[in-house]
C-alpha cells in the first residue's frame, strides 16, 4: 500500500468510540493486519530503525498531532475534528490533564488508568456494537453503564487479564469483542491468543435508582459540562477535576475510617459485598489496594452520598 492513499473502505466511528477501538475495527474490516493499517494512515513507521523493538504503545490514543490528524483524515474519510474527540485531549481540564509534549496523562492529576494502564468495558455495549469500546471506560472514575444499569468489567474472566494496556499486535488482524491477550511464549511457534467473547462476562447488575447509578451520572454530568453542580455544589459550582479530586479523596477516607453501620448507611448492600469479594484490603499509607470497579464504585458513592 501507499502510504497516504485513500483505503478502499470507510467505516464510520461509534458514537463515543475511542480512537483505538475504531482502528482496530477498520483493520478487522479491511482484514489487514493492524500493524499496515497504522502504517497506511500515519500512525506507525514504515521502516524503523534498527535495534530493540519499540515500545507498544498508541500516544495518539492521548493526542494527534495536526499531521497526524491530517492524514488520517485523508486516508479514512473521518473530519480531523471528530478524530481528536476520540482522544483523551477531549477531556483535557475536565477529566483529566494531559502533557502536550509527551503525549502522556499528569500522574498527579488524573486517576489510576490512562491510555497505558487498560480499559474496563460493558460487556452488553460490546454484544450491541460488534466490539467497539468507548473512550471514557478508560478513566479510572467510569465504573459502571449507565445505558444497562450494571458494573463494568475489569478483565477476562477467562485469563483475567486486563484488556487494552498495550497497542493490538501488529502481525494479526482484530477480531473486534474477542479477549486478545496473548498466552504464555511457547518454545517455538507463535504465542496463542486468549480469545475469550467478553460479552459473556458476568457483572453485578444495579436497579434504576441505584446510588452507584445515581452517583455516576452525576460525575458523568460534571466532566461534560465541565462543572460540578450536583448536591453541596449546587450553590457554588466547581471546576470539575476539583469535584472529581473531592470525591476521590472523601470517598477513600470514608471507606476505611467508618464503622461498617455507618458506610451501611452511605452504600447500598449488594456493592459493598461487591467489594468485599474483590478488594486486597489497604496498604500502609491508607490507600485501597484494589482498583476494581466495584472498589470505585463504592469510594465515589460513598463520597457522593456525603456531598449529595
Amino acid at each position: 500500500m501507499t502510504p497516504g492513499r485513500t483505503l478502499p473502505l470507510r467505516l464510520a466511528p461509534a458514537p463515543g468510540e475511542a480512537l483505538d477501538s475504531w482502528l482496530e475495527a477498520l483493520a478487522a474490516t479491511l482484514r489487514t493486519p493492524m500493524g499496515e493499517v497504522l502504517t497506511e494512515v500515519g500512525l506507525l513507521e514504515e521502516h524503523r530503525p534498527p535495534g530493540p523493538p519499540l515500545r507498544v504503545r498508541a500516544p495518539w490514543l492521548v493526542l494527534l498531532h495536526p499531521h497526524e490528524a491530517k492524514q488520517l483524515s485523508a486516508t479514512t474519510g473521518v473530519a480531523p475534528a471528530a478524530l481528536r474527540r476520540m482522544t483523551l485531549e477531549d477531556y483535557d481540564q475536565r477529566a483529566l490533564v494531559v502533557d502536550r509534549d509527551q503525549r502522556l496523562l499528569h500522574r498527579t492529576r488524573n486517576w489510576r488508568r490512562s491510555a497505558g494502564t487498560g480499559s474496563r468495558f460493558c460487556p452488553n455495549c460490546l454484544a450491541e456494537s460488534g466490539g467497539r469500546w468507548q473512550l471514557t471506560w478508560r478513566f479510572g472514575w467510569s465504573y459502571a453503564c449507565l445505558r444497562h444499569r450494571r458494573l463494568l468489567a475489569d478483565a477476562c474472566p477467562q485469563c483475567g487479564g486486563p484488556q487494552r494496556r498495550r497497542r493490538h499486535a501488529d502481525t494479526l488482524v482484530p477480531v473486534p469483542g474477542l479477549c486478545d491477550r496473548a498466552g504464555p511464549r511457547p518454545e517455538s511457534g507463535p504465542r496463542s491468543r486468549c480469545q475469550f467473547p467478553l460479552h459473556a462476562t458476568e457483572t453485578l447488575r444495579l436497579v434504576a435508582d441505584h446510588p452507584a447509578l445515581l452517583a455516576q451520572r452525576d460525575l458523568v454530568d460534571a466532566v461534560t459540562t465541565g462543572t460540578g453542580s450536583f448536591g453541596v455544589y449546587r450553590q457554588a459550582p466547581q471546576p470539575a477535576l476539583d469535584v472529581l479530586a473531592d470525591v476521590k479523596g472523601l470517598g477513600r477516607r470514608a471507606l476505611f475510617v467508618m464503622s461498617g453501620q455507618r458506610l451501611s448507611e452511605l452504600v447500598p448492600a449488594d456493592l459493598l459485598t461487591a467489594y468485599g469479594t474483590t478488594s486486597a484490603g489497604v496498604d500502609g499509607a491508607g490507600r485501597v489496594v484494589s482498583d476494581g470497579a466495584a472498589a470505585t464504585a463504592s469510594t465515589i458513592t460513598a463520597a457522593w452520598s456525603i456531598l449529595g
